[in-house]
């Protein structure tokens, strides 16, 4: 088979980015999808049902009942249906962890054990098969705290957790913080710490607003910055 050599930089805007944005209920998680830079390019696979807080937005909007349908997704993404579309939002990743874990539990009754490793096998396999679109995706997924204190997605079983980190490209927590001067401020932290599992394998996030044309121009600047820079 012919091989190409390309730059670094062509293959990662043909790749696109690929971020998980973790946080707690209410934080503002789902309201990014009106952060990007087309929203008539943009896809939501709803499958938290928390799309309220969108209020009256027309952003396109597939809402997933049983996990095999996020095989067909996919499917039909990867054979043109992506074309249609710069960014994915899977709103969210926890959730659809859960839908695998309903379907183990109608295919393996009574096998606890075989359960948590169907479940893991199968989410790891769609965040897998979603991060391999061309597009820029954004996986969504609850916060929870482990026995180490550190907050960290919230998945059934701890394989999904551990392979988390290995999966994407950058990972962020988003916070919601009272400043010194007693005002408001919500964020999104991608440096680690020891309470935080976050992560930027760009090297250029770190402490970001909670827009997603921000984030992607940090990761992708335009021709003009990428001039003037260097």
């Amino acid at each position: 088979m012919p091989y190409q050599i390309n730059t670094v930089a062509a293959v990662q805007r043909q790749t696109g980015l690929k971020i998980g944005i973790v946080g707690a209920s209410g934080v503002g998680k789902t309201p990014l999808a009106l952060t990007t830079p087309n929203q008539d390019r943009t896809l939501i696979i709803d499958v938290d049902r928390g799309l309220k807080s969108l209020g009256n937005a027309s952003i396109p909007v597939v809402t997933v009942n049983d996990p095999n349908q996020l095989t067909e997704i996919l499917e039909d993404l990867t054979a043109g249906l992506g074309a249609s579309y710069d960014w994915i939002i899977i709103d969210d990743t926890s959730a659809v962890a859960d839908l695998w874990l309903q379907d183990a539990r109608v295919l393996l009754p009574g096998d606890k054990w075989g359960q948590f490793e169907h479940v893991a096998r199968k989410t790891i396999e769609t965040i897998v098969g979603f991060r391999n679109l061309p597009q820029h995706v954004v996986f969504i997924a609850k916060a929870s705290q482990n026995k180490n204190g550190q907050w960290v997605p919230h998945f059934p079983g701890l394989r999904v957790e551990k392979e988390w980190p290995y999966l994407l490209d950058s990972i962020g927590y988003m916070r919601a913080v009272i400043d010194d001067n007693g005002t408001p401020r919500r964020f999104i932290q991608f440096t680690p710490d020891g309470e935080y599992n976050a992560k930027d394998r760009n090297g250029r996030l770190a402490y970001e607003e909670c827009n997603l044309t921000s984030i992607a121009e940090k990761i992708f600047p335009s021709e003009q910055q990428q001039t003037q820079g260097g």
